[in-house]
């Protein structure tokens, strides 16, 4: 590899990193936000339906993912 193309490829992770850090952090905000939700008095009538946490996230994405 020439000294452009690692650079070239050092930009590239830099660039997938960032993005797998926001996607971390978007996460991180919806099991906050979810904790919070189940943990209020809507939280038994949220989880209705919900087998394990994965679903209760994939509702609660679905519902409310496009405030975060």
């Amino acid at each position: 590899m020439t000294k452009d193309e690692f650079i070239q490829e050092a930009y590239l992770n830099i660039a997938v990193n960032d993005e797998l850090a926001n996607e971390c952090l978007r996460r991180k905000t919806i099991c906050q936000k979810l904790v919070k939700l189940i943990n209020s008095d809507l939280g038994e009538e949220f989880l209705d339906g919900c087998e394990d946490f994965k679903a209760a996230m994939q509702k609660f994405e679905l519902k409310y993912g496009f405030l975060i």
